[in-house]
């Protein structure tokens, strides 16, 4: 039986953030999309590429919680988690409202984000 990699998108504005996400996660044995801005990230996911995503709250063009909603509206239901420096309670229900499966607060730590991926990867 032959075991496809599953792919991760990451989007993030940041190239040094993304790149650090992007090697971890290769290092975990995921395909990676890399995606620096809010519209990037729409595009790839609705190609349907991707079977989980990463998402910055605060990205340039679509912040997350739009890429998310666009995304839902869609009809894709590839799990999606937040990350962003806000930390207000108000910003995580959004966002588990708009569909997001988890939300984790910057700075965060690399190895309980891939926790969480592959978390998720496993449930699907």
């Amino acid at each position: 039986m032959t075991v496809t990699a599953k792919t991760v998108l990451i989007a993030e504005d940041e190239k040094r953030i993304n790149n650090l996400i992007c090697a971890r996660l290769k290092q975990e044995g995921y395909l990676v999309i890399q995606a620096f801005d809010g519209e990037e990230a729409l595009q790839e996911l609705l190609q349907g590429k991707a079977d989980l995503a990463l998402l910055n709250m605060m990205m340039p063009h679509l912040d997350g919680s739009q890429v998310l909603k666009r995304l839902r509206n869609a009809g894709r239901e590839l799990p999606v988690i937040i990350f962003s420096v806000k930390s207000w309670e108000s910003d995580l229900r959004d966002s588990l409202f708009l569909g997001a499966k988890d939300y984790i607060v910057k700075p965060f730590e690399l190895d309980d984000m891939i926790s969480r991926v592959n978390k998720l990867i496993t449930e699907q």
